[in-house]
């Protein structure tokens, strides 16, 4: 979804600090800020850089083409995107948000946590693109611990606690 609280802006501004680089930034939703994003894309002169791809259900087959997924929100309730990367083994890259972040990141443990700014994101993403193995390795272990937010672990502790009750 391309609303405000999923600060896309913030990617654009990180990665317009590394235009010289060779990437391709895959924006995936749809929403009321998807005009002002691709203006801004435009001024940023990131056209050849970012492409967007609407809102698309069958998310899996273009996430395992990436190397690297961003996660910029402010607000996340449990961001199943960045459990969905975790679990196909993308290196994950969050803003330290309020929600399910640090559960399923482990505060930095299993993914790259940055502070809510877009200089801090591209020293990041910058420091991936030159090392990228800490980032892999992280992204193996997080691979492990995702597997304890599907669906038969969930229905147990929901059981365990139906039973307590």
């Amino acid at each position: 979804r391309l609303s405000k609280e999923k600060r896309i802006d913030q990617i654009l501004f990180a990665i317009h600090k590394l235009r010289k680089t060779r990437f391709i930034l895959h924006i995936v939703g749809d929403g009321y800020e998807k005009n002002k994003l691709k203006k801004l894309v435009k001024s940023l002169k990131l056209v050849n850089k970012v492409k967007f791809h609407g809102l698309n259900k069958k998310i899996f087959p273009l996430l395992k083409k990436c190397n690297l997924y961003i996660n910029s929100s402010y607000f996340e309730g449990f961001p199943n995107s960045v459990a969905e990367a975790a679990y196909l083994g993308i290196p994950v890259i969050a803003s330290q948000s309020h929600g399910g972040i640090n559960e399923i990141l482990s505060y930095g443990k299993f993914g790259t946590i940055y502070k809510n700014n877009h200089i801090e994101l591209s020293k990041k993403i910058k420091n991936y693109i030159k090392n990228p193995k800490p980032f892999l390795n992280k992204a193996k272990l997080a691979k492990k611990n995702v597997m304890k937010f599907n669906l038969q672990n969930n229905i147990k502790n929901y059981e365990k606690l139906f039973i307590t009750i």
